[in-house]
C-alpha cells in the first residue's frame, strides 16, 4: 500500500503542481496481478475513482546541496587496507635487481622484498614469476627453483595468510638468467 501512495506522489510531481483549490479526480485501476494504478485521465472503464486519497505533503527541494566530505568507496577500501598493513611503506623487490644478468645459479633465483616495518602474523609475502604465483610464505626472501635461461618477470605482495586479499603489491621487475654453457 506505501509503494501505491509512491508512486501516486511521484506521479503528481512529475504532472505539475495541483493547487489546494483546485480539485482534480483521481482515478484508480487494480490489475491481475494486485497492482494498483493511479491516473489523473481516465484511459477506459476498468478505472473508477479513487475516493477519499490522504492529503499529499509537497517536499521542496533542498538548497545549495553541497557534495558528501565522505570518502568514496574505494579510498575506504584503500584506508582499511593500510590499517591492516601495519607501516608497510616502500615495499619493493631488493632482489633480483631490475635488469640484472644472473649468472650460474644453478637455475635458482633469490627473491627478497623490504619494507619499513615487521610483517604482522595474519600476513604473507608472494612471489609472482612469470605472471605465476607462488606460495604465500612468511620471510622476506624466498628461493625459487627450476627457472629457465631467458627473461623473466617478477612481482611481490603482501597478502592475507589465505592468499585471497592483497595488502600492498611492488613493482614488477624483470631480469635475465643465464646458464653456463657446457663445453
Amino acid at each position: 500500500m506505501k509503494k501505491t501512495y509512491l508512486l501516486l506522489i511521484i506521479g503528481m510531481m512529475t504532472v505539475g503542481e495541483v493547487s489546494a483549490t483546485e480539485e482534480k479526480k483521481i482515478y484508480k485501476y487494480t490489475d491481475e496481478n494486485g497492482v494498483t494504478h493511479y491516473t489523473d485521465k481516465k484511459p477506459d472503464d476498468k478505472y473508477e475513482e479513487a475516493g477519499d486519497l490522504p492529503e499529499l505533503m509537497v517536499v521542496p527541494p533542498a538548497q545549495n546541496i553541497q557534495p558528501s566530505n565522505r570518502p568514496s568507496r574505494a579510498e575506504r577500501k584503500a584506508r582499511e587496507a593500510a590499517k591492516k598493513a601495519g607501516d608497510y611503506t616502500g615495499f619493493r623487490i631488493v632482489s633480483p635487481q631490475p635488469e640484472e644478468n644472473l649468472w650460474g645459479t644453478g637455475g635458482s633465483v633469490t627473491a627478497s622484498v623490504d619494507f619499513t616495518g615487521t610483517l604482522l602474523p595474519t600476513h604473507r609475502i608472494q612471489i609472482t614469476l612469470d605472471g605465476k604465483k607462488q606460495p604465500p610464505k612468511e620471510g622476506k626472501t624466498q628461493v625459487i627453483d627450476g627457472i629457465i635461461r631467458g627473461e623473466h618477470t617478477l612481482g611481490a605482495a603482501i597478502v592475507t595468510a589465505d592468499g585471497r586479499e592483497t595488502i600492498r603489491q611492488s613493482q614488477t621487475i624483470t631480469f635475465f638468467m643465464h646458464q653456463n654453457s657446457v663445453k
